[in-house]
C-alpha cells in the first residue's frame, strides 16, 4: 500500500469492532507519529491527521497504513528542516510569512463525509516554523469557501506568531494560494452562501494582518 493510498481508507461496515488492546496499540502508534510530526516532520502532517481520525475504532487496513507510514519515516530519517542564513539584500527572508490551502470534500469516511482539510504553514529563514493539517468543522460547498476557512485558520496562527515576533521584526507577510478567496477578502461578501463567512472576514480585519 502506498503512502497516498494509506490516507484514503474507509471503515468497512461488515468488519468487527477493534478490541480495546488494538485500539490502545493504534493510539500509541498515532501518538508516536504525531510527536514526530509536531516536532520536525511537516511532510507527514496530512497522513497522520487522516489516520488519527480512526483512532476510536481502527481496522486492519488502518494498521497497515500506520505501518506504511512508519516505513516511510524510517526511509527518510535524513530528511531535515534547514534554515538558511541570507545576505543583506535577502534580509526579508527573516520575516515570517504564511501560506494556506485546502482541498474540497476530501474526507470520505462515513461519519465526517465530504468535509475539507485545511493546510497551514509559516516559514522564516527559508524553513518552516509552524504547520498544521486539520479537518474543517463545517462542510464547504465550493473550493473558494474551503480555502477561505483555511485562510482564516492561518490568520489566527499568524496573530499568535506576530505577538512573539513583533519585538524583533516587521509584520508578517501572508501568502494565499487561492485567488478566489483572496478576492473575496478584498470585496464585499454577497450571496446567501457567502454570508456564513462574514464573521471570518470581520475577525480577519480586526487582526490587521491583511490589507482588506
Amino acid at each position: 500500500m502506498s503512502l497516498a493510498g494509506a490516507t484514503c481508507i474507509k471503515r468497512q461496515e461488515d468488519e468487527s469492532k477493534a478490541t480495546p488492546e488494538h485500539i490502545r496499540l493504534y493510539q500509541s502508534f498515532i501518538g508516536s507519529l504525531m510527536y514526530l510530526m509536531l516536532g520536525t516532520r511537516p511532510d507527514i502532517a496530512y497522513a497522520v491527521g487522516r489516520l488519527a481520525r480512526f483512532a476510536h475504532d481502527p481496522s486492519k487496513e488502518h494498521f497497515r497504513a500506520v505501518l506504511c507510514l512508519f516505513s516511510y519515516v524510517s526511509m527518510t530519517t535524513k530528511f531535515t528542516i534547514q534554515y538558511t542564513q541570507t545576505n543583506h539584500e535577502e534580509q526579508d527572508s527573516y520575516f515570517p510569512y504564511g501560506t494556506s490551502d485546502a482541498d474540497l470534500g476530501g474526507e470520505l469516511s462515513t461519519n465526517i463525509r465530504r468535509k475539507s482539510t485545511s493546510g497551514v504553514m509559516f516559514i522564516m529563514a527559508m524553513g518552516p516554523i509552524s504547520w498544521s493539517s486539520k479537518l474543517q468543522k463545517t462542510i464547504a460547498t465550493s473550493m473558494m469557501e474551503a480555502e477561505y476557512i483555511a485562510l482564516y485558520a492561518a490568520g489566527k496562527q499568524a496573530a499568535w506568531i506576530q505577538n512573539v515576533y513583533e519585538a524583533i521584526g516587521d509584520q508578517m507577510k501572508k501568502r494565499n494560494t487561492s485567488t478566489s478567496s483572496f478576492t473575496t477578502l478584498k470585496n464585499s461578501l454577497k450571496g446567501t452562501r457567502l454570508k456564513c463567512c462574514t464573521l471570518y472576514l470581520k475577525k480577519m480585519k480586526l487582526m490587521f494582518l491583511l490589507n482588506v
